[in-house]
């Protein structure tokens, strides 16, 4: 018994459409109306199909997100790595003019 019931809940689980016709189907076994067989199984149809669009389109957009993060992560490091050599040569360039500066200024001291 509960294989059975764990087999239709899979199935149920990949066919939700179809599974809610069916439920409606019976559903509508119960009520016997036609106006309301009609009505039941359109909104079925399109429930069922725009929470699966739903579903999908919002797995897809979390999944663009993380892209855009992960290239938005890469874009900063890379800018900060650039930043850092950036300022690596700057402080070498201004150790090497003081170090030319104190050489003038010791040759002259020196010379005169």
């Amino acid at each position: 018994m509960s294989y059975g019931i764990a087999t239709l809940y899979h199935w149920i689980e990949g066919h939700p459409a179809s599974a809610l016709l069916i439920a409606l189907f019976y559903l509508v076994l119960f009520i016997r109306s036609a106006k309301w067989t009609l009505m039941l199984t359109v909104l079925a149809i399109f429930g069922a199909e725009g929470l699966y669009y739903f579903k999908e389109t919002t797995a897809v957009n979390e999944q663009a997100s993380q892209i855009y993060l992960r290239k938005d992560t890469d874009n900063q490091r890379d800018l900060f790595e650039q930043y850092n050599a950036s300022m690596s040569e700057q402080e070498e360039a201004y150790k090497q003019s003081i170090a030319q500066q104190q050489t003038l200024s010791e040759n002259l001291s020196s010379g005169s």
